[in-house]
């Protein structure tokens, strides 16, 4: 689970100064985690030893020490300070605070500055060995997001993320120098349309052959989006998602999702990604479809949504395949990495997945 919010805004179309970042809630049903030194709590710093985050019985977070076998702070909620360069949490270090609450299971969030997320967002997204106008580029686009988010929110808790999936932070870890260099560069820049700050921006991982329209995909949700129209794209070749891939899914499974009848695509967008299936007499959009594909088998065996499914050779089993990864909309970053490979600037890279729009 991750979520992020605005949680403190400067002024109408300023960046926040910082996101929240829900890194933990009782859906995760997480009762205990590592922590390690050092951080500060209440004022006092904890240098040496091994640490958990953990559950009490009476429903409070306590900080646990291991090798003393010492509980040093139990309370509601604790946060927790970075004595240096950011907090270790398991396997992951982040930057800014961290706040436990205890709500059954532990509710942690991330309190961080709002370009150290930017920097972890583009480092995480996106392989250590792409091109720095493709790490501009998506920067720009996630820039563009806090921003607008921040210049409409009337209280905390605005949820910015796209109806996909979560932006991937994974905190410090992702974050090197020469990220930190590109998502400076652009700190000023935002993605406009008709004058004004694109309302949405949406970006996937390969689009194998072309994007898609928002409208095309994500149907109501994405009407008025005009200037997310689908691009012919073969800049993505080299990914892992460009050919087809298959994967054998047990049938029964596959009946049980779709209330024991076989679905029929009826209609498909330009690109081949389908848009509307009857199943059960009912219709349903291709988007819906793949989310639930998704979610019930793993991205792993559906990761492109441009998918289909027929009869295996094996009756026990339905044979699924896609190609690309990601919903298709907006900016490929397969295809930004070899454009920018090829010369062009993350200018002309954003002009070419969003031709309407303007950076400035």
């Amino acid at each position: 689970m991750l979520i992020f919010f605005v949680t403190s805004i400067q002024s109408a179309h300023a960046l926040p100064r910082t996101v929240t970042v829900i890194l933990k809630d009782k859906n995760d049903h997480c009762d205990k985690i590592g922590l390690i030194s050092p951080f500060r709590v209440k004022d006092k710093t904890f240098s040496k030893g091994k640490y958990i985050l953990q559950i009490t019985d009476n429903a409070e977070v306590e900080l646990f020490q291991i090798l003393e076998r010492k509980t040093l702070v139990k309370d509601r909620s604790i946060e927790i300070l970075p004595v240096t360069n950011g907090i270790r949490l398991n396997e992951r270090k982040y930057a800014g605070t961290l706040k436990v609450r205890a709500n059954k299971y532990l509710e942690i969030s991330n309190l961080v500055p709002a370009k150290d997320y930017v920097e972890s967002v583009v480092g995480s997204e996106l392989p250590p060995h792409f091109e720095d106008e493709a790490y501009k580029s998506l920067a720009i686009l996630t820039l563009t997001r806090l921003e607008l988010i921040g210049a409409s929110s009337t209280r905390p808790a605005t949820s910015i993320v796209d109806t996909t999936q979560y932006e991937n932070y994974t905190g410090l870890q992702a974050v090197t120098p020469r990220i930190k260099s590109c998502v400076g560069s652009v700190m000023a820049k935002r993605l406009f349309y008709n004058g004004h700050q694109a309302p949405k921006v949406y970006y996937h991982s390969a689009c194998a052959g072309g994007t898609s329209s928002a409208e095309s995909v994500f149907g109501e949700g994405g009407r008025g989006l005009k200037y997310l129209k689908g691009v012919k794209c073969n800049f993505c070749q080299e990914s892992p998602f460009w050919k087809e891939k298959e994967h054998n899914v047990p049938r029964q499974k596959f009946m049980t999702l779709f209330k024991g009848k076989f679905p029929i695509i009826e209609k498909q967008d330009p690109e081949g990604r389908p848009t509307l299936l009857a199943i059960n007499n009912k219709k349903i959009s291709g988007y819906k479809v793949w989310l639930s594909l998704g979610r019930t088998f793993g991205w792993g065996a559906v990761p492109g949504n441009k998918y289909n499914f027929a009869d295996s050779s094996d009756p026990k089993f339905v044979v699924l395949r896609s190609r690309g990864a990601g919903h298709g909309v907006g900016l490929c970053q397969w295809g930004a990495n070899e454009q920018a490979k090829q010369g062009k600037t993350y200018r002309e890279i954003l002009k070419f997945y969003f031709p309407d729009c303007q950076i400035r």
